[in-house]
């Protein structure tokens, strides 16, 4: 029932911060919801993906990564335009940066969280 109140299946989705532990658990969620989703993040690295996300996530052509500083406007509009000229205008924005813990953290690091950020995402999703 919940699931057809929040159907995201082919929406487009961005998700600010979405290499840390709790964003890519926004992405990953989204991803199985079948939403297409844009990771924008200060750093792409892909140490930080392979550790994250499956290779079938990471081979999904609902999935793209980009290099932002949201704190610099033109950043922004560049790969805004970017995810318009290659999905179309965004339906979801999840401002997830800032809020997480760093991508190169260690998955055991949990601030800010009390609860792991699975955990978290879980009892968000039920």
């Amino acid at each position: 029932m919940i699931e057809d109140l929040f159907d995201v299946t082919n929406r487009i989705v961005i998700i600010t911060g979405g290499l840390g532990q709790l964003g890519s658990e926004f992405v990953k969620e989204f991803l199985r919801r079948g939403a297409r989703v844009a990771v924008f993040n200060r750093t792409i690295r892909q140490q930080v993906i392979q550790e994250r996300f499956t290779q079938e996530e990471r081979e999904s052509s609902r999935l793209e990564f980009y290099a932002v500083d949201i704190c610099k406007k033109s950043d922004l509009q560049q790969a805004v335009s970017k995810v318009i000229f290659g999905w179309g205008v965004p339906d979801v924005l999840v401002n997830n940066a800032g809020i997480d813990t760093q991508p190169s953290a260690p998955l055991r690091c949990l601030a800010p969280l009390k609860c792991s950020p699975r955990k978290f995402s879980e009892k968000l999703w039920k």
